[in-house]
Formats: C-alpha cells, sequence, structure tokens
C-alpha cells in the first residue's frame, strides 16, 4: 500500500510515548550496586524507627548517599518522602533538637548501649560500646537547641 499523501506512515508496533521512552531510559541508568544497599539501608531504618537498638537516621543517611548514585530519582524520593523526608532534612541542614528530642533519642541510645554492653562477652568490646554511646551522646548534646530559640516551639 502506498501512501500518496503527505502525512508520514507511522507503524503502531514502532511507535512510543514519551512516558515509555522516559520508563525504558530509567530502566537502564539506573545503577544497580548502589541501589541494593541502598533499599537495604532504607529497610533498616525503618525497622530502626520501631527499634531502640536501631538508629534510623544513620542508616537514612546511607541511603540517601547510595540512591544518589543509584539514580538522582531515587534520592528525590528519598527526600520527598513523608517519613524519611523529615528527619534527613533536619540532620542535613543542621537543625537543633528540642530537650524533648534529645531526652528520647539519649534514654533509648543508652538503653540499648547499656543492654549491649551487659551481654557484650569481651571488655574491650563492652568499652568500644561505651565510647561509641558517648561519642554519639556528645554529637546529640552539641546539636541541642538554645535556650528561647525557635526550634523548641
Amino acid at each position: 500500500m502506498m501512501n500518496r499523501g503527505k502525512t508520514p506512515v507511522t507503524s503502531v508496533k514502532t511507535a512510543a510515548t514519551a512516558s515509555q521512552l522516559q520508563s525504558v531510559a530509567l530502566v537502564h541508568e539506573i545503577n544497580w550496586p548502589w541501589l541494593i544497599p541502598g533499599g537495604f539501608s532504607l529497610l533498616l531504618a525503618l525497622l530502626g524507627i520501631a527499634l531502640p537498638l536501631l538508629p534510623t537516621v544513620p542508616f537514612l543517611l546511607l541511603a540517601s548517599v547510595c540512591f544518589s548514585r543509584a539514580h538522582p530519582a531515587c534520592q528525590r524520593w528519598l527526600m520527598n518522602h513523608p517519613w524519611f523526608g523529615p528527619p534527613l532534612d533536619a540532620y542535613l541542614n543542621r537543625r537543633p533538637v528540642t530537650p524533648r528530642q534529645l531526652a528520647l533519642t539519649l534514654g533509648s541510645l543508652w538503653l540499648g548501649m547499656t543492654l549491649a554492653i551487659l551481654l557484650a562477652p569481651l571488655v574491650l568490646v563492652k568499652l568500644a560500646l561505651a565510647g561509641i554511646g558517648l561519642g554519639v551522646s556528645l554529637h546529640l548534646w552539641r546539636r541541642l537547641a538554645p535556650a528561647g530559640s525557635a526550634a523548641l516551639g
């Protein structure tokens, strides 16, 4: 069949919409060796929300780094997520913590650390855990909002 008109002939089999092309391009651009550990870190962060022994923000930071190398859209999703985005944003923008947040965080940290120190078989491991706990506590204490600041409200 010949096309005698001025309109081009396009095959239905070869025509693709822009969204189909974008989804194909997305699959080819994903760096899977970074996406898999990022997903695992995100899973650990999700568990850390409920379990006081698992820290949430460090795993979110690790997931953010992995996702940024896997694909920019993955990191954007993480930063805009209603659960994971606000703690990441607060940490990355160095927002201070309130006294209530500090008390809850330090309480759960030292509850878990005390249990781990009591269960650790070696003195060197107990000392390392205590040192890590002190270092994290100092870091959190330095992020405490000054009295009367807007972060306390």
